[in-house]
């Protein structure tokens, strides 16, 4: 069973991949550029992949708050349900930035890889599944 994992953003959205159910990998970003193109791009995607579950980072406050991202993601997913019928889990994502960059620590160069994030989102649900 193969799951796509999605970190969402106003700009980027980055995807990552887990074809055998156990370990996700990062798989590429799209730009944000209208939600058209966007749900396009991703039902190439999940036709390639043969995606049968999507996990959605849901973007929290620290204190578990909800947020006005939160409030798009939410929007965003309710978009994307129309075009795909099986099974968008929220997943939280309040941790995945800082999981990024203390991998990162210590490296030359220092970005916030969007596909990395939902690598780290779908893996911590993986995860939990087991």
């Amino acid at each position: 069973m193969s799951f796509l994992g999605i970190d969402y953003g106003e700009k980027k959205v980055g995807l990552a991949l887990a074809e055998d159910g156990r370990l996700a990998l990062p798989l590429l970003i799209l730009n944000n550029v209208s939600d058209k193109v966007l749900i396009t791009e991703l039902l190439t995607v999940i036709h390639r992949y043969k995606i049968k579950t999507i996990v959605l980072g849901y973007p929290l406050s620290l204190a578990g708050q909800a947020t006005v991202q939160t409030q798009k993601v939410l929007a965003f997913k309710q978009r994307l349900a129309n075009f795909f019928k099986s099974e968008i889990i929220l997943a939280d994502e309040r941790f995945s930035s800082k999981i990024i960059k203390s991998a990162q620590r210590g490296l030359r160069v220092r970005h916030h890889d969007d596909a990395a994030a939902a690598a780290v989102i779908l893996q911590s649900y993986l995860d939990r599944l087991r």
